[in-house]
This record gives structure tokens, C-alpha cells and sequence, in this order.
């Protein structure tokens, strides 16, 4: 067991046939097929209203880019796409990537809200 999951007690729960998951007070998030295809609409939703663009920073070429609450890594993935020379971070309190998770993209499994390293190394 990893520091990380020694430090983030996480519960389950089904609710209406679905499952979720969360880490220690966090919000719960689903992690069941069924419940796993809200996210692809709310990433649709989200870039409409703000005009198609993947992210608001005003940087031509990113070196690292971190996607905190990565979930599934749909906007990683689109941001490895589109920054193809760019290291792109994955970041939820979750052990494992979920089996969807872009092969272009790192995993990293950590909580925010505490203090946590890169597996690389560096602090963040």
C-alpha cells in the first residue's frame, strides 16, 4: 500500500444501481460505466461555453501540464493532443488510472487538498 492510499481513507457506496468512490471528504465520483458517461458531456458542455478553448492561460507552448481531478482523463487527452511536445499529468485521488485513461498522458494519484510529491520527483 502507498503512502497516498495509507493517507486517503476511501469509501464506496452505490446509489440507483451505480457505484462512486471518494477519498477521505471529498466529493463522491462515479466510478461505474453507467454512471462513468457524465463526464464526456459535462467536458462538451464545458467547452462550449467558453468558446471551444482547452484551457484560458495565455501560454503558446506548455512544457508540463497538470489536469487536477483528472477523472478519466478526457481533458488530458485533448490536451496531449493538442500539445503533442508537452508532458501531461493526470491527477486524481483515485489508486489507479481508470482503464480509459489516455496512454499519451502520466497518471498520478494524489489529494490536492494534502501535501503530495511528483512520483518523478519534484515537489509540486
Amino acid at each position: 500500500m502507498s503512502e497516498q492510499d495509507k493517507s486517503c481513507e476511501l469509501s464506496k457506496r452505490v446509489i440507483a444501481g451505480m457505484k462512486f468512490e471518494r477519498c477521505g471528504t471529498s466529493a463522491w465520483c462515479p466510478t461505474s460505466l453507467d454512471a462513468a458517461t457524465y463526464p464526456r458531456d459535462y467536458h462538451c458542455d464545458m467547452l462550449s461555453a467558453d468558446d471551444n478553448r482547452l484551457i484560458s492561460a495565455p501560454v503558446k507552448r506548455p512544457v508540463r501540464i497538470l489536469d487536477v481531478g483528472t477523472g478519466p482523463g478526457i481533458l488530458a487527452g485533448e490536451l496531449a493532443k493538442r500539445f503533442p511536445d508537452a508532458d501531461v499529468i493526470g491527477l486524481d485521488v483515485f489508486s489507479n488510472p481508470p482503464a480509459e485513461f489516455p496512454e499519451t498522458c502520466e497518471y498520478q494519484s494524489g489529494n490536492i487538498e494534502e501535501p503530495w510529491e511528483f512520483e518523478t520527483g519534484g515537489a509540486l
